[in-house]
């Protein structure tokens, strides 16, 4: 193996491609992390030859697999060179390596858990999300994901250790830690979240508020962290509250409120949320549902018709968005123990008699059908045609 660094520019020999000869270049700054934004931009122009590189090195691998031959082991990847490898925007495969290579360095080694290393890379990838350079958040949530598995995995005593060394409260739940953590970091100006004392706006590395461009990325890291914390399983543990599931119910609702174009991931996110809650408990789905979602959401007035009588079915009904009717169908529809739900929620919402009324929110979302349908529509298909008492 052929190692050489000179001044700025590490070269490396990549013995990962069958094809002899194949060298792997790749340009990084050494400077200290907190200029990362010029180390990212001087990564980012080495990103084609990687990339052509790893496309061939699939492409032999494919032929090795077909000729009854055995592929060589992966070479290990530098820890902090994991981070630079899951925003790859061309090659998915090489993201899934360095999530695995970064886990195993810090959680699953020999030597046993890194606990300095796992904090300081639980900071980076949710640093990561409020980043739309190349792949960065598929790359970085997908990672974060599976780390928050992994590390949820471990016993208690090394999960503190780990929260306490990032800075945190070693006696809160992981689930919590995580929140606090991933609400710090993601900061966005939001008039509600000010007047609750969450905290000011949060301001960029030179001082500044943020502009336009980085509080959207703010905004879209929040949200791909929380579905990231989602799909981790840790909200379904046993040793997880229900007040941290509320929490992150309310945090996707204040995205909801953010902006008008918001209201669909957000939907989504939520959705998600209780997709999964209700695997693991239908009660904590009809609390939440109860305590969070029938207030701050489908009881919310809108902006523009804020004396609207909610409590009033028929007002309800019109005044009612597509993601909220998206979220009070799937509510509706995802209860398999008819579990009792507060109004608006005790009646069925879809009927006969509703449409009518529910047809102009509906139809202001089908003017645009592809690439994809609104999420309204996948769960309207989903509770018009899943089976109901044998019918």
């Amino acid at each position: 193996e052929h190692l050489e660094t000179d001044g700025e520019i590490l070269i490396e020999a990549d013995h990962r491609q069958p094809k002899k000869g194949n060298v792997l270049v790749t340009m990084a700054r050494r400077k200290p992390e907190a200029d990362s934004t010029e180390e990212e931009s001087v990564h980012s122009n080495s990103n084609t030859m990687e990339d052509t590189e790893s496309i061939d090195g699939e492409k032999s691998s494919e032929e090795a697999r077909a000729h009854g031959r055995s592929e060589p082991p992966p070479k290990p990847i530098p820890f902090l060179d994991t981070f630079y490898q899951l925003s790859s925007e061309e090659s998915p495969r090489e993201r899934s390596v360095a999530a695995r290579h970064l886990i195993q360095h810090c959680l699953l080694s020999e030597q046993g858990v890194n606990t300095k290393d796992s904090a300081y890379a639980l900071a980076r990838l949710m640093k990561g999300l409020c980043t739309g350079r190349a792949a960065s958040r598929q790359g970085f949530a997908s990672c974060l994901s599976s780390f928050l598995k992994v590390m949820h995995s471990l016993d208690g005593t090394t999960i503190d250790a780990i929260v306490k060394e990032d800075g945190g409260d070693e006696h809160d739940e992981p689930a919590m830690a995580i929140r606090n953590k991933l609400l710090a970091i993601t900061q966005y100006h939001q008039s509600a979240e000010n007047e609750g004392g969450a905290g000011k706006s949060k301001k960029n590395r030179f001082g500044g508020k943020l502009k336009g461009i980085e509080e959207r990325d703010h905004v879209f890291g929040r949200l791909f962290g929380i579905l990231a914390v989602v799909r981790s399983g840790i909200l379904t543990a046993d040793d997880s509250s229900l007040s941290v599931i509320r929490g992150y119910t309310q945090d996707l609702i204040d995205l909801y409120d953010y902006k008008n174009w918001m209201r669909e991931p957000a939907a989504h996110g939520i959705i998600e949320l209780m997709s999964s809650l209700a695997a693991a408990s239908q009660d904590a789905v009809a609390k939440v549902t109860n305590e969070v979602i029938i207030p701050s959401l489908l009881l919310s007035p809108p902006t523009d018709n804020e004396n609207a009588d909610l409590t009033d079915r028929e007002q309800l009904l019109h005044v009612l968005t597509p993601e909220k009717i998206a979220v009070a169908v799937h509510l509706q529809t995802d209860n398999p123990k008819k579990t009792k739900f507060a109004y608006p929620l005790d009646e069925p919402l879809l009927t006969s008699e509703s449409i009518p009324v529910l047809a102009s929110p509906l139809s202001s979302t089908a003017t645009v059908v592809y690439p994809r349908c609104h999420v309204v529509w996948n769960v309207i298909w989903t509770y018009l045609t899943e089976e109901r008492d044998g019918t």
